[in-house]
């Protein structure tokens, strides 16, 4: 009987320590502020963290199911996101861009990443990042160095640059008549 009872009581701390050590970890991916699921092996949603129901406000479903859903622009995106959980199935992380549509039909960016839950074999933790407004920059610098360039190409003054060895490297359209220099565009 006294067995009996001793196991029971070890049973039961082993457990409520378990349950703190679970809320210790929900409670530390909870702070970062980007969005975090734990998906089981399968398929259950077992954690999602704040920033993750702040982005997908009611939603239960696993990120995969839900950024599925969402997707535009590429086919091989549902290939990404299939990729990303076979590999994170198997102990390899990894991570990729996709494009999603939002319920207003504009257009953003998300950076999803998969990562195997080293502590419990076959979990993946999955997050995910808005990454429009990085995006969104990228696009503007491009464009502003499309236009500078084009700018310099067409402008009525002639400009150049030349490597160490005074050779040209470019040459604008200006200088190139000027100088009666044939361009390899």
């Amino acid at each position: 009987g006294l067995s009996l009872l001793s196991l029971a009581v070890s049973l039961l701390i082993n457990r409520r320590r378990a349950q703190r050590e679970r809320d210790l970890f929900a409670s530390s991916l909870d702070t970062l502020p980007i969005a975090r699921q734990i998906v089981s092996p399968d398929g259950k949603v077992v954690f999602t963290s704040t920033a993750f129901r702040q982005m997908f406000p009611n939603v239960e479903t696993p990120v995969k199911t839900t950024l599925a859903a969402q997707l535009v622009g590429e086919p091989d995106e549902a290939d990404r996101l299939a990729r990303l959980e076979a590999q994170a199935a198997v102990g390899i992380a990894g991570h990729a861009e996709v494009t999603v549509r939002m319920p207003g039909g504009g257009v953003e960016w998300r950076d999803v990443s998969a990562s195997p839950l080293q502590l419990l074999p076959g979990y993946v933790v999955w997050g995910v990042e808005d990454v429009t407004p990085r995006r969104q920059v990228e696009a503007l610098i491009r464009r502003e160095q499309e236009r500078f360039a084009d700018l310099v190409e067409r402008a009525p003054i002639g400009f150049y640059s030349v490597d160490e060895t005074g050779r040209f490297q470019f040459i604008n359209a200006t200088l190139s008549t000027w100088l009666g220099i044939p361009r390899a565009d």
